[in-house]
């Protein structure tokens, strides 16, 4: 068996009679596994290898040849270069890829927060797209833009499932923000139009629309996706029965545009944020609502 190949200069010929095992230690105590590799070949080869192995893409794959990272070769460098010999044990560790989303003039990317490789683009809006939302299980992708329709995605193969349109359309408007309730079966969107609405994502169909005098900046399902919870620039936040589309709360005592509200991860509480920089918890748990001043610090 060759121990050693001739690189650089010399020509190496690839022959299956000059091939070496690398012994590759997997995380988590799962048994490691050979890979035989041609004497000749480089680290790329040896990283294609595992991640076919290894069949996950979310996931970045580092080498470690006794306990010192490969990552400052290139996929370039030949395997006797790194210090790969036949026999050679190497540690694999996997880390989480960070997936970043961005988006803004018509699309939506995808992209590996590790290599920055863009790894998809959601194109389809007519507008500037305003925000989006991730379903809890990560199948669906949520969003909203200025052409006033919010567009439901597959993660995987980045194809629009449904189109949600309903709210008005016309110079002037937009829809705001879109979120999905925590088992993804609905969704509720915000919009200038003065509502949210809330819509079955089966079937793009609209269940409720909830009405404000003003502008509704945002609306959040909570927790258990019983109930809606709107801000306004109608200085008011309110509850809503997600099943319904019946108003439960006024939450009174604001005073100044609503910018945003949010429940807790109970569900028990609430906080809003308004234009007169204060920001307020609220009790939403049992009987009337309470709340507990935030005051923000203005600028001087």
């Amino acid at each position: 068996e060759i121990a050693s190949c001739l690189v650089g200069s010399e020509m190496c010929i690839r022959d299956s009679r000059h091939a070496m095992n690398v012994h590759v230690q997997k995380p988590s105590g799962a048994p490691p596994c050979i890979l035989e590799m041609q004497c000749c070949a480089i680290l790329g080869d040896l990283r294609a290898r595992l991640c076919e192995e290894e069949s996950c893409e979310a996931c970045f794959l580092q080498l470690l040849l006794n306990d010192k990272s490969l990552d400052c070769f290139s996929d370039e460098t030949h395997l006797t270069a790194c210090g790969i010999f036949h026999g050679v044990t190497l540690t694999l560790v996997k880390t989480i890829v960070p997936i970043i989303f961005t988006w803004g003039d018509h699309c939506v990317k995808k992209w590996n927060g590790f290599t920055g490789k863009c790894l998809q683009v959601l194109s389809g809006h007519q507008g500037y797209v305003r925000c989006i939302h991730i379903s809890t299980d990560r199948s669906t992708i949520l969003t909203c833009s200025d052409d006033d329709t919010a567009k439901i995605w597959d993660s995987n193969t980045g194809v629009c499932k449904q189109t949600l349109r309903g709210h008005s359309t016309g110079r002037g408007h937009s829809i705001n923000s879109a979120f999905f309730s925590a088992d993804g079966s609905m969704a509720v969107t915000s919009s200038t139009d003065e509502t949210a609405m809330i819509w079955d994502c089966a079937t793009g169909k609209d269940k409720h629309i909830l009405k404000h005098h003003d502008v509704v900046n945002s609306a959040v399902f909570s927790p258990d996706g019983s109930t809606v919870l709107t801000a306004s620039l109608d200085e008011t936040a309110q509850i809503w029965s997600s099943l319904t589309g019946v108003c439960l709360c006024r939450l009174n005592s604001l005073r100044g545009n609503v910018i945003s509200a949010l429940f807790s991860t109970d569900g028990a509480r609430a906080i809003t944020a308004s234009a007169d920089s204060v920001a307020r918890i609220w009790d939403c748990s049992t009987g009337p609502v309470s709340y507990t001043h935030l005051t923000l610090p203005t600028k001087a």
